[in-house]
């Protein structure tokens, strides 16, 4: 796949593929949102996470839902839209996961509760810089950015700036994060 595009069939195979999955990914984030939406809240860094979670991975749903039109794909599928809407869903919902459940279940195991301040700052830059650079990586792929090179237009350089400014980001927020966890006081009474 690196040294050879792609022929007509496989293209639309992939396409299918991308619109078939949209049923059972729409039916499982609205089952997340009513299992919110009826629960009692109690609004926690974990739950911040889970909610990051769901807006990111909705949107990387959306971008999914843009590739299922095969004539579209067929201009962003060798772009960086793909690799936008690949991390969005894939990366992102990982990372945003295992965050949420570091969050969740130290506490209980540790008997110690992460420094909450810290947690909710680490949501803060972990969510903005994470969209920045992803939601970057949409727009260089509508722009004509191809993936696969390591070069790129100069008109891009705002942009691919900005990506490289919002890895960085991540990596203060992965310092926070530990901050966070390692800044630990005793756990308080838990009310759920």
């Amino acid at each position: 796949m690196f040294v050879a595009g792609l022929d007509l069939a496989t293209r639309t195979y992939f396409s299918a593929a991308t619109a078939i999955i949209a049923i059972p990914t729409a039916i499982k984030i609205s089952n997340w949102l009513s299992s919110i939406w009826a629960g009692v809240l109690y609004v926690s860094v974990a739950l911040l996470f889970i909610v990051g979670f769901l807006a990111c991975f909705t949107f990387g749903g959306f971008s999914g839902l843009i590739l299922s039109n095969c004539t579209v794909d067929r201009c962003l599928h060798d772009t960086f839209f793909v690799v936008g809407h690949f991390h969005y869903v894939l990366s992102l919902g990982a990372v945003y996961t295992v965050i949420a459940s570091l969050y969740h279940v130290l506490p209980q195991l540790l008997s110690l509760h992460a420094n909450d301040h810290l947690g909710r700052a680490h949501f803060a830059v972990f969510f903005m810089s994470s969209n920045c650079l992803f939601l970057g990586m949409h727009t260089m792929g509508l722009l004509g950015m191809p993936r696969r090179v390591n070069d790129y237009s100069a008109t891009l350089h705002r942009h691919h700036s900005l990506s490289a400014t919002s890895s960085v980001g991540l990596l203060v927020s992965l310092a926070i994060m530990f901050g966070a966890l390692l800044l630990v006081v005793p756990s308080r009474l838990w009310t759920y």
